[in-house]
């Protein structure tokens, strides 16, 4: 068969499921050629991730009515990072909507979701995380091939998890 220069446009479609309806919405568009989003967590009304588009990278952040509510400057952040290996990444959001997270080179930092203001950050082991999530007190930071972290916020203590996926129920 013939190759096409060219390939077909591709789309990553976000979409909210009503439970009680049984009714999709279509949110946003995600994702296409050569990009998409990490996992994105849910925080009241917003979505939190890592979008990425070839070489590039930033924070995601999208509202359940498909607003783009990504202001990477509140938060002290490019709004983009390009071949960066040591940069701003694994975007997420606790479950209330409160409290924005990431990891940069070494060091957790956590925000809050409204104001984009600082509220800490806390040295953690200088690796790759292909994903976080925060809940609570807790921050759950995901190594390809290798165990999680659990991370204290409180103390800053830092455990390593059974080897497999983790995820954190609301409490």
């Amino acid at each position: 068969p013939p190759v096409e220069d060219n390939p077909e446009p591709q789309q990553e479609l976000l979409f909210v499921y009503d439970i009680s309806t049984s009714t999709p919405t279509q949110v946003a568009e995600i994702g296409g050629w050569e990009s998409g989003t990490s996992r994105l967590t849910l925080g009241g009304e917003l979505l939190v991730g890592t979008w990425s588009s070839e070489a590039s990278h930033g924070l995601a952040m999208i509202g359940l009515d498909g607003s783009d509510r990504a202001d990477p400057a509140k938060f002290g952040l490019e709004a983009s990072y390009d071949d960066c290996s040591d940069c701003p990444t694994a975007f997420t959001i606790d479950g209330a909507g409160a409290l924005v997270a990431w990891v940069d080179t070494g060091v957790a930092a956590f925000a809050d979701a409204l104001s984009g203001g600082v509220l800490a950050t806390l040295a953690v082991p200088d690796e790759y995380y292909s994903d976080a999530q925060v809940e609570g007190q807790y921050l759950v930071l995901t190594r390809p091939e290798l165990p999680a972290l659990l991370v204290d916020i409180a103390t800053g203590g830092v455990t390593q998890l059974p080897a497999g996926t983790v995820t954190l129920l609301p409490s």
